[in-house]
């Protein structure tokens, strides 16, 4: 999931399918056997040659598995129109009455059933005046982790939107899985005599039944012995045969695990007696079916009881942590967990099936950040038979230097110059490096980029490659390679005035001219320093669009204005992962990030490439953190795990890593990862143009072959976003710069980027607009600006309908809807119009989809 480049491996998505009751169920033949041909045709290389034709040849080959996937919640809301408002203080004055204001909300929207808290990351935005509350629900004192309620009100304190996907049904009994339960909440007794027909048949030889213990035969070996004791665990569990009954002899229920699939003694909570798997099971049943390593997948599934075994050797340690609601609640760390890189978290908590009903389940982060396969999991599995119901991989992939110790001086922060590919530029094709002077904005990066705030000692500044917004280093691979001593980082050169100068040689471009071989390794000084000045760009040109601490931005140091801190990104060049690719992990806020760039081998050219130096694959990657952050809030990292949400988290990366390459009002056509890939058309399958004969891409097209993966998706709906983007530039013209102006600005340089009093009274004309923010004047800047508060409004897990509706919506409350019209238009172009309609969504983002081409009938008759 989340890869910049394709990494849709057939065997990975037909695990993803197995492990889903429902995408076993739903899965249409015709669809997998499509799936299996493009996998065969476009799916050789995992750095996302989405082309199918005029591949460049690679010399290294590398597959990274990932799972992503999870139930579609029919119940699920996304109301831009909401019924219900409320008269309160503004959020500034009178935070508390805005929480209580969103409780009430959450109890009327399901009738009263569970209890619900507000997140500790529920925020104000300072720059618009709208307050973001994201409230949890709890049922019998467990999160139900997909159980969400997020709500936007205005400076006023009035309910503008909400998305929900609260649980609606009634309040199981506490500790029983409601999932599993029938009618009678057993077995039909004609399914219980069928399987005891069967034990018997499997435990007879010449017509006897063996009873004893040490006298059971199985007339096939192994397989039969495993069948046994399945069927028996069934027996036990659901047709309630007492542990005496001569079917379950040789079933030796003293030894297994507490908390096992049949087990003697069921766990105790809150009093009551439960039949729930012992998490140590259950993480080792997800790590048989996440694991890229085909040997520990074989024996952890090699029998029940030898898995048992594995489980018996963790060890686990328990920690008690505070909820916002005020509820202890207890964590399980297990660690020495095979195929695992750390401690594993397990709790036990609900998720809702597609229909609804309730999942008792564990719910697990699972850290399995391999070289040769990083992917950091949160996973939840079933708390009665282990089967894993949903997964979200934190790292969403793209497809020795000599160490000078670095000085730390706790002196003054210092200005920079960088040799670089300067902003805007995408890559060495289209410009050479320049000395570019670093901090765009002063409010963005108060401190500099070279500095990190300290509220109880004295700030640091380094005059290395690290700082407030970005930790950078060569070659590192793990989450936490960045805090070794001796990471090679590039120091610069203190010139006379007192500012460093990072001028490091890239002899790239000569090697290149000859097809000489160069190890990139040999300029990677040069290549860490183009990270850290474009991680750092990004991050205050974001800022400035509303990705502030609050919302949840990469800054180590807290922030008065918000968030959590800690959690600059760990940044990696040239990272010895692999190669032909790069990637990024998202955690939740106050954790730290980390984004990997690699080396590119192509056999075009003996030269190779590195990906440091093309700013949209760079750009694309840190766009991951952005979406995750926005999406739910910046405390929830599992909105956009899988399906149409996973495949728009690709979508935005390529959208904005277009348009800041942009240069001219006029070009159309561009592609992704080109000079990477030494390939002119791009690693995806179309480049992006708002001609439908260049691009032809839909709605509908999520239903051919090859557009299941999230790479894929992403694609249809970056087209969609730049046909939009399009649009209003065609009608509002363009500015050749996407950072607003500095705030000692002239007025001059404000009015030329933003929008006046009186020219934004004539265009409101007499409407209320929501949003307190300056309102851009050009078509790209509020195409940038509407789709980054379109993050902020969609719902966890949203589809392209919901976060269409987030964008026209963020129109609403910026300029009193005056471009709403023109952006249903351009939507309807690509099929996303008011008519479009998906039937049959599948927990892994398919169905039936049909293009829309209209737009609302007040639109019908506007020009747009």
């Amino acid at each position: 999931m989340g890869h910049f480049a394709r990494s849709a491996v057939l065997s990975t998505v037909l695990l993803a399918l197995a492990a889903s009751t429902n995408a076993v169920l739903t899965a249409p033949t015709a669809a997998i056997d499509a799936l299996k041909q493009d996998d065969a045709r476009a799916y050789a290389h995992d750095f996302a040659l989405n082309i199918g034709k005029d591949v460049p040849a690679v010399h290294h080959v590398q597959q990274r598995k990932s799972l992503g996937f999870g139930p579609h919640h029919r119940h699920r809301k996304f109301v831009t129109e909401p019924a219900q408002t409320s008269s309160l203080m503004p959020p500034s004055a009178k935070t508390s009455s805005i929480h209580e204001a969103a409780l009430d909300l959450a109890r009327s929207l399901v009738g009263g059933k569970g209890s619900f808290y507000v997140r500790d990351d529920s925020y104000l935005d300072r720059q618009s005046g709208l307050y973001y509350a994201y409230v949890k629900q709890t049922i019998n004192g467990l999160v139900v982790e997909d159980g969400d309620l997020n709500v936007v009100f205005s400076p006023e304190g009035e309910v503008l939107t909400y998305g929900t996907s609260l649980y609606r049904g009634e309040v199981p009994e506490l500790a029983t899985n409601p999932i599993h339960a029938s009618a009678d909440g057993e077995l039909s007794e004609a399914r219980c005599a069928s399987i005891r027909a069967t034990i018997d048949s499997l435990t007879s030889t010449e017509g006897h039944s063996y009873t004893k213990r040490d006298q059971i035969v199985f007339a096939q070996g192994k397989e039969d012995a495993d069948a046994l004791r399945s069927l028996q665990d069934d027996l036990y569990l659901y047709c309630d045969d007492p542990s005496d009954s001569p079917y379950l002899r040789g079933l030796d229920l003293g030894s297994r695990l507490p908390g096992s699939i049949a087990l003697a003694k069921g766990r105790v909570i809150g009093g009551n007696r439960a039949q729930i798997v012992d998490p140590r099971l259950a993480v080792l049943n997800f790590v048989s079916e996440a694991t890229a390593d085909e040997e520990l997948a074989a024996s952890l599934a090699a029998s029940s009881s030898q898995r048992e075994e594995q489980a018996a050797s963790i060890v686990s340690t328990f920690e008690h942590s505070m909820r916002a609601d005020g509820h202890e609640y207890g964590t399980e760390k297990m660690h020495s967990v095979p195929g695992t890189t750390g401690p594993v978290s397990a709790r036990l908590s609900y998720v809702q099936s597609s229909e609804g009903k309730l999942n008792l389940v564990w719910s697990l982060e699972v850290p399995m950040d391999h070289d040769a396969n990083s992917n950091l999991y949160q996973a939840t599995v079933d708390a009665t038979t282990a089967e894993v119901r949903s997964v979200v991989d934190w790292v969403q992939s793209a497809p020795a230097h000599a160490h000078r110790a670095s000085e730390e001086d706790e002196g003054v922060a210092q200005e920079a110059l960088y040799k670089v590919i300067r902003w805007g530029l995408n890559d060495p094709s289209e410009g050479n490096r320049t000395l570019e002077a670093g901090i765009h904005d002063y409010s963005a990066s108060p401190y500099g980029w070279h500095s990190i705030p300290a509220s109880k000692k004295a700030d640091k500044h380094f005059s290395d490659t690290r700082g407030n917004n970005v930790f950078a280093s060569a070659f590192g691979s793990g989450m936490d390679d960045w805090e070794v001593p001796d990471r090679a980082r590039p120091v610069g050169k203190k010139a006379d005035n007192g500012s460093l100068i990072f001028d490091f040689p890239f002899p790239w471009r000569n090697a290149n001219a000859q097809h000489d071989p160069l190890d990139p390794e040999k300029y990677a000084d040069a290549s860490t320093v183009e990270l850290f000045y474009l991680i750092n760009a990004y991050h205050d040109l974001l800022y400035l669009y509303g990705f502030t601490p609050a919302a949840g931005n990469f800054e180590e140091a807290e922030a008065e204005e918000g968030g959590k801190g800690g959690d600059a990104i760990a940044a990696y060049s040239q990272s010895s992962a692999g190669t032909n690719n790069a990637d990024f992990t998202s955690p939740p806020d106050g954790s730290r990030p980390r984004v990997r760039m690699y080396k590119w081998h192509t056999k075009e050219n003996a030269t190779d490439r590195d990906g440091d130096f093309e700013q949209g694959i760079v750009l694309h990657e840190v766009t991951h953190g952005v979406s995750t952050r926005l999406t739910g809030g910046p405390a929830d990292s599992s909105c956009l795990g899988w399906g149409e949400a996973g495949g728009m988290g690709e979508g935005w990366g390529d959208f904005f890593a277009t348009i800041v390459r942009r240069k001219t009002p006029t070009r159309d056509i561009y592609t992704m990862g080109s000079w990477a890939s030494h390939n002119k058309k791009g690693i995806r399958r179309y480049p992006y143009s708002t001609n439908l004969t260049i691009n032809p891409e839909t709605y509908k097209t999520l239903d051919s072959p090859g557009y299941w993966g999230v790479h894929a998706i992403g694609e249809v709906w970056a087209g969609m976003l730049y046909q939009v983007e399009e649009g209003l530039r065609a009608k509002l013209g363009w500015s050749p710069d996407l950072f607003p102006p500095t705030a000692n600005a002239t007025q001059k340089e404000q009015d030329e980027f933003f929008l006046g009093d009186d020219e934004l009274d004539k265009l409101l004309g007499g409407k209320k607009r929501a949003s307190q923010r300056r309102v851009p004047r050009h078509g790209n800047t509020l195409a940038f600006q509407l789709i980054i508060d379109g993050m902020k409004l969609q719902p966890c897990r949203p589809g392209f309908f919901e976060a269409r509706d987030a964008i026209i919506k963020a129109d609403e409350h910026l300029t009193g809807g005056a471009n709403q019209c023109l952006i249903w238009e351009r939507f309807a172009q690509r099929g996303l119009g008011t008519d479009a309609k998906v039937v049959g969504r599948t927990p892994w983002g398919g169905g039936i989809r049909t293009d829309g081409h209209a737009v609302p009938s007040k639109c019908k008759s506007k020009e747009a």
